[in-house]
């Protein structure tokens, strides 16, 4: 067999073992970046449970937020704070959900339900306050957000007791 010949397999040969080697870690890399969305939005949505949560988690803090969503001037010094940190920390968990969805971390259909349930929650009287009151420490995307959320009116349905 010809020297020039064997070179020209070995080549061939070794430009097949590339092109398979870089299928191969475009198919882990693709594996590992739907690992890695599934884990973000877990992560967040345990986040923004345990967030919404400490709204209702003992029983003073559940008639703080009941007076709260009504109306939070009704609310003394102490309780207002509370009430107010309390929701802040919602809006909080809820841009870094919505950061994640502007970065392909969660899909369409499961960020529409996450709007509608945003829509619920900033329409609440006390909710919609407390958004005036610290929209500012915001990005200005999800300010324009939150806002358009506001601005769709749903009149808190899912929260008519």
């Amino acid at each position: 067999m010809d020297l020039a010949l064997v070179s020209v397999m070995a080549d061939t040969a070794a430009a097949f073992g590339v092109v398979a080697s870089l299928l191969f870690v475009g198919y882990s890399v693709r594996q590992n970046s739907r690992g890695q969305r599934l884990t973000a939005v877990h992560a967040q949505t345990i986040t923004f449970q345990d967030m919404a949560s400490k709204l209702i988690d003992t029983l003073d803090m559940a008639e703080i937020t009941w007076r709260g969503l009504q109306d939070p001037d009704k609310l003394d010094g102490a309780e207002r704070l509370r009430f107010d940190v309390a929701v802040n920390n919602v809006f909080r968990a809820g841009q870094s959900v919505y950061w994640e969805w502007k970065h392909g971390m969660f899909d369409e259909e499961l960020f529409a339900g996450i709007t509608r349930a945003t829509e619920d929650f900033i329409s609440l009287p006390g909710i919609s306050e407390v958004w005036g009151t610290r929209r500012y420490q915001y990005t200005a995307d999800y300010q324009t957000y939150l806002d358009k959320c506001a601005a769709n009116d749903s009149q808190g349905l899912a929260y008519q007791w």
